[in-house]
């Protein structure tokens, strides 16, 4: 596990560097108790085809986080170019902390443009997000598909007042 919180975290600024990374494949995993399951904050154009799939995400996320610019998010993107995130199971609860430090917790979160996006065939379980369970903002959206997936979300998130009552998508 990253100390910084991250299962997954690519930047290829990260050292200093001009690289890209194009081609990404997370298979397999499980990955639990961390800030975010997977980060990738530059998106396009030095981040393109990422492919996320067949992993457990969660529960604990937000673990550990005790300010609102820690990372909380199941899946954080920069943009999005030739992305899958397919036959993934989503699981909470999350983190306690996390309503109380003030993130948003979202489990698929795009900021900026997104093109030949795909989220698939995926379990979200009583995730607890904060907001919205997918969140796609800040820029153009072309080809975008989000189908059969299903959310079920903790019963406790309805209540009024509860910290985490969210919409499924934004």
């Amino acid at each position: 596990r990253d100390p910084h919180g991250y299962g997954f975290y690519f930047d290829p600024f990260g050292d200093g560097g001009h690289g890209t990374q194009v081609g990404v494949k997370i298979l397999h995993n499980r990955i639990d108790h961390v800030g975010e399951c997977l980060a990738v904050p530059e998106g396009i154009p030095v981040d393109r085809g990422f492919t996320f799939s067949h992993n457990i995400c969660g529960p604990g996320i937000g673990y550990h986080d005790t300010e609102s610019t820690q990372p909380g998010h199941y899946i954080e993107m920069g943009g999005a170019q030739n992305v899958r995130v397919d036959h993934n199971a989503f699981v909470g609860p999350a983190d306690p902390n996390v309503a109380s430090v003030g993130l948003h917790l979202n489990v698929f979160h795009i900021f900026g443009d997104a093109s030949n996006v795909e989220f698939s065939n995926n379990i979200l379980w009583h995730t607890q997000t904060i907001g919205q369970a997918l969140l796609l903002q800040e820029g153009r959206l072309n080809n975008v598909r989000i189908d059969n997936n299903l959310d079920v979300e903790d019963p406790r998130c309805d209540a009024h007042n509860s910290p985490c009552q969210n919409y499924s998508f934004w």
